[in-house]
């Protein structure tokens, strides 16, 4: 199985480029069906940001064309709402653009775990370079590795000095006088 940040491609050699498309396959709790879920609902999010940047932005472009055709000395008012107008636009597209950052981010969450969520489903287990059915009792598959770096063992407590343990001496005590 082949795998790209677009699309996953299967052993039979098809391509799946939406998440979603995945989860028949795997448990309706798992965290390839959840994220293709996500992936679905952010990529929805953003195409309806990008249609209303896109109308804000038509909006004041024709704004600023009634406002050039004006005779009138100098900007008018409605210059002014055109030019503050596709500031909004702008702004806008860049709300659309990070749903879509999200729905591929969860996009790639989704293909990256469909192998291990496929075999938790058919309860497969790997021997080597085999697919073998798991013993009863054992998961089929381990949880997932986390991209984080791995967290450093905690330094070790102080342990209590026994009190008939000489203490070390003190360094604020004067030297001694010769």
């Amino acid at each position: 199985m082949a795998q790209s940040t677009n699309f996953i491609v299967l052993g039979d050699g098809r391509r799946v480029y939406h998440a979603l498309d995945l989860s028949p396959a795997v448990a309706e709790t798992s965290a390839t069906a959840e994220a293709g879920r996500r992936s679905q609902a952010a990529a929805r999010s953003a195409n309806i940001w990008y249609g209303v940047a896109l109308g804000v932005v038509c909006a004041s472009a024709a704004m600023l064309a009634v406002s050039a055709a004006d005779d009138t000395p100098g900007p008018g008012p409605l210059s002014t709402i055109g030019l503050l107008t596709f500031g909004g636009g702008i702004g806008l597209t860049w709300v659309a653009i990070s749903h879509s950052r999200v729905a591929h981010d969860e996009r790639v969450s989704a293909f990256a775990t469909y192998d291990r969520d496929l075999r938790a489903r058919l309860e497969l287990c790997v021997e080597g370079t085999r697919l073998v059915p798991c013993p009863a009792g054992l998961p089929a598959v381990a949880p997932v590795p986390s991209d984080a770096p791995p967290v450093p063992p905690a330094p070790p407590a102080p342990q209590p000095v026994p009190a008939s343990a000489p203490s070390p001496p003190s360094s604020s005590a004067e030297p001694p006088h010769r």
